[in-house]
């Protein structure tokens, strides 16, 4: 086996980037590049960019809240949110508003960074009165386009649920294996995804 050093190995990152060390907005060829990666080389090459810029020894302790835990209708087997299937995680109801609001404000007396609060949605009816939520410091909102099914299908959510009645950030969800089971159907590309108005700042793919 050969061992190269890891400074030798190129990281895909965008040029600007490296001139300037400022976050910009990637180019379609740039995110197509690192879409294109073995996982296992794309693994590596994240590991030698952080090791640049941080303790590659200091480990960012993060805090997931989930407000509603099993019971989803959505017919995914591997999921352990899943109504229909036995994965080892106990159900726990719609967690109440001020049990959320609590954990909110421990996270501001403790000076936590922003928490982002990604929304899946992929029915009308799953958000309502989407109008009246409003932005706040503390939190940052995702209203992301869940659901598999056709090209048209998804698109045709993401316009209905997102596009028409934005909060603050949009994302998009993309399955590796329901998004192909129905016939004719397949996962769209990084520049399909993109294309949408407004663009999602958060693409999952699961």
């Amino acid at each position: 086996m050969t061992v190269t050093s890891a400074q030798s190995i190129p990281v895909a990152v965008p040029a600007s980037w490296l001139k300037t060390g400022k976050p910009v907005a990637w180019s379609l060829d740039e995110i197509e590049t690192l879409f294109d990666l073995p996982f296992a080389d794309l693994i590596f090459r994240a590991q030698t960019l952080h090791r640049e810029h941080h303790d590659p020894n200091r480990v960012q302790l993060s805090t997931l809240l989930s407000i509603k835990t099993g019971g989803c209708s959505e017919d995914c087997g591997y999921c352990p949110q899943a109504a229909r299937y036995h994965t080892g995680v106990e159900n726990e109801p719609l967690m109440d508003v001020a049990s959320v609001v609590s954990a909110a404000k421990l996270a501001k007396e403790n000076n936590i960074p922003p928490k982002i609060l990604v929304v899946h949605r992929f029915t009308q009816g799953m958000v309502t009165n989407a109008r009246l939520i409003k932005p706040v410091p503390e939190v940052q909102v995702v209203m992301d386009m869940d659901g598999w099914g056709a090209q048209s299908l998804k698109i045709n959510s993401y316009r209905s649920y997102i596009h028409n009645e934005p909060v603050e950030f949009t994302g998009f969800k993309l399955f590796y294996k329901n998004d192909f089971r129905q016939a004719k159907s397949r996962m769209l590309t990084p520049a399909e995804v993109l294309k949408l108005k407004p663009a999602p700042v958060y693409i999952q793919y699961q």
